[in-house]
């Protein structure tokens, strides 16, 4: 019995961010290009987790990101980089406010 192929599959190929996380699969690459990376999730990223859906916050942040979040991390680059994070600019435009700038 012969398989007959749709006439709509005939053109159809895997994707090429399907074929780069088989290729990293394959050498046991780390793949970090789809989200799907293997690897154990620490206790504290769980625990962090479980706690903001328990107490509701489980939401998406705002445009510019978290403050507490922003500011720590800018004093790590500064502290551990040559970077030295740009300040947020203050405007009085309504639609730089609501753009994040």
């Amino acid at each position: 019995m012969t398989m007959q192929i749709s006439d709509r599959l005939r053109g159809l190929v895997q994707s090429d961010i399907r074929r780069m996380s088989r290729e990293c699969e394959r050498v046991g690459g780390i793949n970090l290009g789809q989200g799907i990376c293997d690897l154990p999730t620490i206790p504290e990223l769980v625990e962090g987790s479980c706690d903001a859906i328990r107490s509701n916050k489980a939401t998406y942040s705002k445009f510019e990101g978290i403050d507490v979040l922003r500011e720590r991390i800018a004093r790590k680059l500064s502290t551990t980089t040559a970077c030295a994070p740009i300040p947020r600019r203050k405007s009085s435009s309504p639609w730089d406010r609501a753009a994040g700038f």
